[in-house]
Parts: structure tokens; sequence; C-alpha cells
């Protein structure tokens, strides 16, 4: 296979160099030509095409050929650079070549992603500032991908998280939404988000994709491999009777404990689904495990974690649980808290089992609640 890597001198396309040497296939990369110093330690394997990665007649030189073209979509400057980079190797690359773009978390494909506040203003920040001051347009790879998306190529656009150094962890793992909970860790290896995009290219499934990865080493990762027979999304509209279904079943045993139903079982979980963030856990077509979490004026709330009795003991609540720690995580929170029932006493020792430690008693529509919080540092 014969590979085009575009910015290939940066600490992203260097990797994918690597990697895609070690697979055996031959390799073309484009750089700006100040930069072709940065591939010295390639140097006799690889053909460089020096260039700016939008410049048109450079791409079209560098991508003749090309079975697979990996593009690092950077939005430098302020003069639509990564879409002019995105627009010329979709003109120019072979017609039956894999295309496989790289981008940040903030490009959605189709509006459904959710992204906490910090995310969200994170972006904005540095937007804001990268533009003032010349150095980056995000609007541009915005842009880039959805011309990409567009396309009627072979594409797939991969989603980073947020990169660190490191060895390998391995292949990352993906889902198609960001805020789905195998991606709560946001936290990727550069060298195996390089990894991914050259496994991309060989891999059908993920054709015309906008994937969003995490490491499969991180807890949200580990805790999804972790459900064997169990998929995790986030809920919607069309979930509503199957939620509440799953939460009866749940705590219908504590009725007749309690003297009344406990506070979930009252819930209008068509609104709970709309201002919360729910999770359910699917086995066989059906939902078996929900996961309610909020942020409040107290912190990051647990505020529902409910199984269906045939999944106790089987690990998938622990699951949930480790879950709602790793997004409470990825928000900035050192803490989760929770209530439950002062007549739940099974819930408050397993509570107490794996960290969270009582700090408050409330009277609250007419039950008796126990105020529980775990560190998370």
């Amino acid at each position: 296979m014969k590979v085009c890597v575009v910015g290939a001198s940066g600490k992203l396309g260097k990797y994918m160099v690597q990697h895609a040497l070690e697979r055996g296939y031959e390799v073309v990369g484009v750089c700006r030509e100040r930069s072709v110093g940065k591939l010295d330690a390639f140097k006799g394997r690889i053909t460089i095409v020096p260039g700016a990665t939008n410049d048109r007649a450079v791409i079209e030189r560098a991508v003749a050929g090309c079975d697979g073209v990996l593009t690092v979509l950077v939005p430098w400057g302020v003069q639509q650079y990564a879409t002019g980079t995105a627009q010329a190797v979709l003109d120019h690359a072979p017609r039956g070549a894999r295309l496989v773009f790289s981008c940040g978390w903030h490009i959605t494909r189709d509006g459904k992603d959710r992204y906490s506040r910090s995310f969200k203003w994170a972006v904005a920040a540095f937007g804001r500032l990268a533009r003032l001051v010349r150095f980056a347009d995000l609007a541009d790879q915005v842009d880039a991908c959805r011309r990409v998306f567009a396309s009627d190529r072979r594409w797939t656009v991969v989603r980073g998280s947020d990169l660190e150094e490191g060895a390998s962890e391995g292949l990352p793992v993906w889902s198609r939404h960001v805020g789905d909970p195998i991606l709560g860790s946001n936290r990727t290896r550069r060298i195996d988000f390089a990894l991914f995009m050259v496994a991309a290219l060989t891999n059908d499934a993920l054709m015309q994709e906008a994937p969003a990865i995490v490491g499969c080493r991180t807890p949200s990762a580990l805790a999804h491999r972790g459900l064997s027979g169990v998929s995790l999304r986030a809920a919607g509209e069309g979930d509503v009777a199957a939620v509440m279904a799953c939460v009866d079943a749940a705590y219908r045993h504590y009725v007749e404990r309690i003297g009344g139903p406990p506070g979930p079982m009252s819930d209008d979980y068509a609104e709970v689904i709309r201002r919360r963030r729910v999770t359910v856990a699917e086995s066989a077509g059906g939902v078996v495990g929900v996961l309610v979490l909020g942020v409040t004026e107290e912190g990051f709330l647990l505020e529902n974690v409910a199984l269906d009795p045939s999944r106790r003991g089987t690990g998938l609540g622990r699951a949930l649980l480790r879950l709602a720690e790793a997004e409470a995580r990825s928000e900035g929170f050192d803490s989760i808290y929770l209530y439950t029932h002062e007549k739940m006493t099974e819930n408050r020792a397993m509570y107490a089992k794996i960290g969270y430690a009582e700090y408050d008693r409330r009277f609250e529509k007419g039950l008796a609640r126990v105020y529980m919080r775990k560190s998370l540092r």
C-alpha cells in the first residue's frame, strides 16, 4: 500500500509515518519546506514533497498513485489553511483511495454530540484567543470537515480527545458521539491517535464515519470493556418507557420497607432525560440499567443508578458507578455525591465500602435522605 501523510513533520504526523512504515507501507510525506529536517529520522525510507499542505499543486503531486491519504487538518492562521488542505485532498486523491482526516472533539457531524460546560468554555476561549492573535481559526477546521462530510469519497474523520505523550497503550476505542459514556475519560496517547488513523485505512467499518476516540486503557474504556453482552449509550426521547420500567423493577421491593415509592419511581423521565445526563445499559435489545448524572450547586451528582433485578451481582452496577466517576473527573470535579433513603441500608453500606462518606441528612419530598460524598483525588 502506498500512503501519503499530509502534515508529516508534526508530532501526530511523525507517529503516523512510523506506524505506516512498521506495516510495510510505502510512505510519501508532505510538510512545509522549513520543517523537512524534522523528518530526518526517516531519511531514505520515505519520499518527502515539501510545500504548504493547502497548496493544490503540492498535494496533487504527493497523492498521485496513493492508496490512502492521512491528513492532519490543522487550522493554522486565518487564511482557511485546513479548508484548503481538505479540498485539495478531496479533489486530487485517486478515486479509490481511503482518505482519513484528523480533527478534535469539537467537530460534530450530526449535532448529537454532548459537550461538558468546561469543554465548551475551553474551546470558545481558545478559539477567540487564537483568532485574535491570528494563530489559528477553529471555524476553518469546522468548514474543512463539513466539506469532507458532504463528499462521496471513501473518507473517515477521526476526532481526537485530549492528547498526552507516552508509550502506546494500544488501539483506541471509539463511539459515534462525544458524550457517550465510553468516552468519559477524554484522554488518548498521541501515538495511539496516529495508530487509529493508520488502522482506519484498512477498516471499511469506518467508511464515512466520524469516530470520536479515547484511550483503550482509560477508566471509561475499561469500565465499558468489562460489560459482557451489555452496550451503553445516551438515552433519548424514545427510551422514556423503557427507563421507567427499569427503574420501577429496580426499586419496587423498597416500597413496603420505606412506606411508599422511593424518589426515583416518582420522577418524570421525559423531563429527566431532557435535563440530566442519562445513560442506558442495553442487553438483547432491552434496557437493563440506568444511570442519571447531573451538576448542581453542591457539585457533581450521581442521582440514580438502577439495575434490572436480573443484573444484580453481575458487575453492571459497579461499572456504571465507575463511569459516573470518570465523567465527574472529565468535568474537572474532585468529588462526586449522591443521596439515598436512610432505610436502604444495604445501599449505604455498599457506597461506604467503595469510598463514599455520609456528610448530611435531609428530609425532602417526604423522604428521609442520607447524603454521601466520595473524593476523586
